[in-house]
């Protein structure tokens, strides 16, 4: 998860901010939260970076190594988990469809 992140910021994020404005002659420039905004919803990277963000930290502080866990815990946590990432899924989803 962290290379698709890492991918999404270093190459993707980029991209979609010389994007965010156009390309040929009808582009318009944009400057301030508008280019931000526009930029994060190029490609929807901005969500996706948000998304899996989120879900890395989450699996980050659930899944300790210090301490073994028992299996109905891991069984808990992965559901979780889970239920989690589809619900910010489908947040995310009526964000780009505004559904």
């Amino acid at each position: 998860m962290d290379v698709i992140l890492g991918f999404l910021i270093i190459c993707v994020l980029p991209f979609a901010w010389i994007l965010k404005d156009g390309i040929g002659p009808d582009s318009v420039p944009t400057t301030g939260l508008e280019a931000a905004r526009r930029c994060f919803m190029s490609f929807y990277v901005g969500p996706a970076i948000l998304l899996l963000t989120f879900f890395d930290q989450l699996l980050r502080r659930g899944v300790s190594t210090n301490k073994p866990k028992s299996k109905r815990e891991s069984i808990i946590l992965w559901l979780v988990a889970t239920a989690l990432f589809s619900i910010l899924a489908l947040i995310t989803l009526l964000i780009i469809y505004r559904l």
